[in-house]
């Protein structure tokens, strides 16, 4: 009963993960809960589901709840519920009570560690604890990519150790050469250092990758950065790609953008003054509408995405 209650859940998780079936997935991870409700890594399993493909947050946080009943030492899963107090729940309370559970059970967790560092960086904004676990998750897996991604992240936004960002984003593009975002914000901190033209000829490969012609989060990013610091005559084009991406609903939430736009201001870009509103817009902190006046944004109309 046991064994096949664990196959049904393992055949769940492969629906949801590699295949995108998700109600034919609910109805294995059910079938197997019904067969074994005492199987943690199926509740555990559903429960991320739960959370992150259904938004079902009550009923995730019920059988993440249950999954630690039954696996209550786990690290993994008890910083898997740390992440979804704190970005589902809301909960940052709770959620830095169970990261620090999570790294009793484990302090050599890299994931943990990772999430732990961003958590203490953004939420309690204690920079120095967060570099030091950064840190120390790339000493035990340094080529964990969470950790180089955030950590690269966090010498960018916090420390504009621009340097030292690009050192570990070439690091990480290297280990995981097809991941949009860490081409995305290679391109980004080359441009923050002044590498204008290795930014635009990196662009121009990246941005034939398949993981950047989807409408994604690091393809807007990408367009963007070819509006702010692209040659003249390409601009248009960008700011076109980039309006149908927006059109479609993609944002680029809590990107650091300000230092983009402070560039083009001081090399006297012909379109200052909207680049601001722009990236407001980009990263959902201004409606699109406050482009209304803009006479370039008008004169690229999108064409659906399909």
């Amino acid at each position: 009963m046991r064994s096949r209650a664990r196959m049904l859940g393992r055949y769940a998780s492969f629906l949801e993960r590699f295949r995108g079936r998700y109600d034919l997935a609910e109805t294995y991870y059910r079938g197997a809960l019904a067969r074994d409700p005492e199987d943690a890594r199926t509740r555990w399993n559903y429960a991320v589901f739960l959370e992150t493909v259904r938004r079902r947050y009550d009923e995730a946080e019920k059988h993440y709840r249950a999954a630690l009943r039954l696996a209550p030492n786990s690290a993994a899963l008890l910083g898997d519920y740390a992440d979804f107090l704190e970005h589902a729940a809301g909960d940052v309370d709770r959620a830095e009570r169970y990261y620090r559970r999570a790294l009793e059970r484990d302090p050599f967790h890299p994931g943990n560690l990772t999430n732990y560092a961003t958590f203490l960086s953004e939420v309690r904004g204690e920079h120095g604890r967060a570099e030091a676990l950064y840190q120390r998750a790339l000493e035990v897996s340094p080529l964990h990519r969470n950790a180089l991604f955030k950590y690269a992240l966090f010498l960018t936004d916090v420390k504009r150790a621009y340097a030292d960002a690009e050192a570990l984003y070439r690091v990480a593009l290297e280990a995981y050469p097809g991941n949009g975002a860490i081409m995305a914000n290679l391109a980004g901190v080359l441009f923050l250092r002044g590498k204008a033209a290795e930014a635009l000829a990196l662009l121009e490969e990246f941005l034939e990758h398949p993981a950047l012609q989807r409408p994604t989060a690091d393809a807007a990013e990408c367009w963007f950065y070819l509006v702010v610091h692209g040659a003249d005559d390409e601009r248009p084009a960008a700011l076109a790609a980039l309006r149908r991406l927006l059109s479609a609903g993609v944002r680029s939430l809590g990107f650091q953008l300000g230092p983009h736009v402070a560039i083009a201001r001081e090399q006297g870009h012909p379109w200052a003054e909207w680049l601001g509103p722009l990236a407001a817009v980009l990263t959902d902190e201004e409606a699109p509408d406050v482009l209304d006046g803009w006479d370039a944004w008008a004169a690229v109309r999108p064409d659906p995405i399909h």
